[in-house]
């Protein structure tokens, strides 16, 4: 049974998120604290898989009750409530808590959002897994920049072109941009001079992928000697991305399938800049026992730390709350028939675009992939050709259009 510890000095607060999380009363173990001092005794008593903390406890107060909790249970998700910032915003901290969310967010969506992260915890309740995660002290947030974006464009006056004026105060990810929008892949007649321009043929949901992703990457960055080189990683990353897209864009589903698919690619390996950021001399190992065993990375990270960056990744989206659809995508990337899926999705288009690049870049003869979990969509059959349509358009993905 999950333990939730909620802290606040709202008693009306704590009375509607009670009511809120009536429905989790069977699979919970639901305490209350209206006091940073009561607070501070019921984490001393005992360890919570969630601690909710308002900030109206205090600057101070919050902050000390969640490092206290980071300290004694370093696997408990943390999740600060904040009246300051806006209910439509979606904040993310560094440090002390894995997700702020408003305060002034309605009662059922707060209860809707601890729900949501009990159940994350429990799909990720193994010993080797919170073993991990509470190994990693450094988390990625997500990146100001993406934050910005999508303030700009919840504004009512918010534009494509203001968006652009935001991208173009950071340099090195208008370069990023700049480079994906004159890609051969895009095969514009004229050269995209600018974040404005670019904002305008690639659409806001392609910009925010890439911004997402070169932001947290950016962040994430692995020590020497860990076998994992950023650069790598952006680059069979980019090609998963566009290979996921060109997949769900051939069978004509929707439009969010194509975004997702885009996005998930570009995410599906972010779990091994986490590991290698945080568990760097485990990384050593996990890269030679790749090498002298000739096996999958994950497949290694499996036999040195019980888990692999699959699920690493998918545990970080989670916590973030972006789309779920994204999250299993990342999470089953490997072995999509865990995942218990029937039709075609974003994972089938990220599994599929995976293991593609592998035959691309001559690492593997044929393509790694989960026949039995294709047959059950009844696809298999068409592997050969959507590796041949995936490897036509990889040729001119990093070519840049003159």
């Amino acid at each position: 049974m999950k333990k939730i510890l909620i802290a606040s000095h709202n008693s009306a607060k704590l009375d509607l998120l009670t009511d809120g999380l009536s429905k989790l009363e069977e699979l919970c173990d639901l305490a209350l604290a209206e006091t940073a001092e009561s607070a501070v005794l019921a984490i001393s008593e005992e360890a919570f898989d969630i601690v909710v903390i308002d900030r109206d406890l205090g600057p101070v107060d919050s902050d000390a009750l969640l490092t206290l909790v980071k300290e004694r249970d370093a696997q408990a998700v943390r999740l600060l409530l904040d009246d300051t910032v806006s209910p439509d915003s979606n904040p993310q901290p560094k440090g002390l808590a894995h997700q702020v969310m408003s305060g002034r967010a309605s009662p059922e969506d707060i209860a809707a959002n601890i729900f949501r992260l009990s159940t994350l915890q429990e799909e990720m309740d193994s010993e080797a897994m919170q073993r991990v995660i509470s190994s990693i002290d450094k988390l990625p947030s997500l990146p100001t920049l993406y934050m910005e974006i999508n303030a700009e464009l919840r504004s009512p006056s918010g534009t494509l072109a203001n968006v652009g004026q935001i991208i173009s105060k950071d340099i090195a990810m208008t370069t990023k941009i700049l480079q994906v929008a004159n890609s051969a892949y895009y095969g514009f007649s004229q050269k995209i001079v600018n974040p404005e321009h670019a904002c305008s043929v690639l659409g806001i949901n392609t910009i925010n992928s890439l911004v997402l992703t070169y932001g947290i990457f950016q962040e994430a960055q692995p020590g020497s000697g860990t076998g994992i080189s950023v650069d790598d990683v952006i680059k069979h990353s980019t090609q998963t991305a566009f290979g996921a897209r060109t997949l769900a864009t051939s069978l004509h589903l929707n439009e969010d399938l194509e975004d997702t698919s885009f996005l998930g690619g570009f995410l599906h390996d972010v779990g091994k800049l986490v590991l290698a950021f945080n568990l760097p001399s485990e990384c050593r190992d996990i890269a030679a026992l790749s090498q002298q065993n000739s096996i999958p990375w994950h497949l290694a990270e499996k036999e040195v730390l019980g888990v692999d960056h699959a699920q690493v990744g998918g545990y970080l989206l989670g916590l973030w709350g972006l789309n779920e659809a994204v999250a299993t995508a990342v999470r089953y990337h490997h072995n999509p028939s865990a995942s218990h899926q029937g039709k075609f999705s974003t994972l089938t288009a990220v599994h599929l675009a995976n293991a593609f690049t592998y035959v691309e870049d001559a690492y593997e003869d044929t393509p790694d992939v989960d026949i039995p979990y294709l047959q059950s969509l009844g696809v298999a059959n068409q592997v050969d050709h959507w590796l041949n349509m995936y490897l036509s358009i990889s040729r001119v993905l990093f070519t840049t259009a003159n």
